[in-house]
């Protein structure tokens, strides 16, 4: 494997607001959406902020084994879909439940093979656009009512999508 790196704004290795369980969850820095009231909003710009080898993400990952989960948010993770999609691979492999959150539309991704690749590995993927107006204090692992919770593998298999339920 090469040495991929993922460029993060940080990391919180102990989370349970960002999908079920105890979750490391990695906060990718840069987004295209710019969404007005985002949580992130310091996320949104491309530059750099540090850059972690996907290997030594394994390794610190390997040292919580009592983690349920790995979340990948942002910023966007999908901008960076193949330094993401190995790491969630990885995930896998450990029998580590993974959620993304995305600005994008579970229709948007259809034809780009990169993001495929990655939700190849995802169990959960969080889409939409951060919208103000319709922000909901009540929702699950969500801000706004717009965004869906997609049971990545369960919609591929049924070709509709299916939404996960707490």
């Amino acid at each position: 494997m090469d040495q991929q790196t993922i460029n993060l704004s940080g990391i919180a290795w102990e989370s349970v607001v960002d999908g079920p369980g105890l979750r490391a969850v990695l906060f990718a820095q840069g987004c295209r959406h710019g969404c007005p009231g985002c949580f992130n909003e310091d996320l949104q710009p491309f530059r750099d902020a540090q850059w972690y080898p996907v290997n030594t993400l394994m390794d610190e990952l390997k040292q919580r084994p009592y983690l349920d989960g790995v979340t990948f948010s942002g910023g966007d993770p999908l901008e960076q879909a193949d330094a993401f999609s190995t790491l969630a691979a990885w995930c896998q492999e450990q029998a580590l439940d993974v959620w993304c959150y995305t600005g994008y539309r579970w229709e948007e991704l259809a034809d780009d093979e990169r993001i495929q690749t990655l939700l190849n590995h995802v169990n959960v993927l969080v889409d939409g656009r951060y919208e103000a107006t319709n922000s909901d204090r009540s929702l699950m692992f969500r801000g706004s009512a717009n965004q869906r919770l997609i049971r990545v593998q369960e919609s591929r298999q049924r070709g509709q999508l299916v939404l996960w339920q707490t």
